[in-house]
């Protein structure tokens, strides 16, 4: 993704958070403590200076009640998505991204990649979200709560996204995952 439209979705990001807050009352400070972030990352986040992590910006969509692809809500009718060309969310160390490529009201779809030997814990989402995750390419091992499920190219998994759950990729290749994430 170019750097203009990187900044334009961080912008989109920042705005659209500001106005669900500032909709509801919530004030800067009180959405920051609920989040356990500082109120000065918020602040940037909402000016579309700060680039923050997919577990900082999953908190905030769950603290809102809403989808993160309702935060960048610019969808068309027949939209294509090339590569790289739509917003990207990162874990800290980068081992994680998740790249959106289309939402609707109730339905996020990402493209996903975990690097090699990496492992990404994932924040529970809210009550009633739903993923179904498919490997696209590689292998890598996903725990819901005290389950572990093994999956290869084209294996698929459908959980309860609002319970504790990781990937993992112990392989030395990195792996490629399709998500679709369903809000009742």
């Amino acid at each position: 993704m170019d750097d203009q439209r990187a900044e334009h979705l961080s912008r989109k990001l920042g705005e659209s958070i500001r106005k669900v807050r500032t909709s509801r009352k919530v004030s800067m400070e009180m959405m920051a403590k609920e989040i356990g972030i500082s109120k000065l990352t918020l602040l940037k986040i909402e000016k579309g200076e700060g680039n923050p992590t997919l577990a900082v910006v999953w908190k905030i969509a769950n603290a809102l009640q809403l989808p993160i692809a309702s935060l960048l809500q610019e969808q068309e009718e027949g939209e294509v998505v090339k590569r790289g060309g739509s917003f990207t969310l990162s874990s800290v160390q980068e081992d994680f991204t998740a790249e959106l490529l289309f939402q609707t009201k109730n339905t996020e779809v990402y493209q996903g990649y975990i690097k090699a030997n990496s492992m990404y814990q994932s924040e529970p989402h809210r009550e009633g979200v739903v993923e179904c995750v498919t490997v696209l390419d590689g292998r890598i091992t996903i725990k819901v709560e005290d389950r572990t499920y093994q999956l290869e190219t084209y294996d698929s998994i459908r959980f309860d996204g609002d319970r504790i759950h990781s990937y993992c990729n112990e392989e030395i290749e990195g792996a490629k995952l399709h998500f679709v994430i369903t809000h009742s």
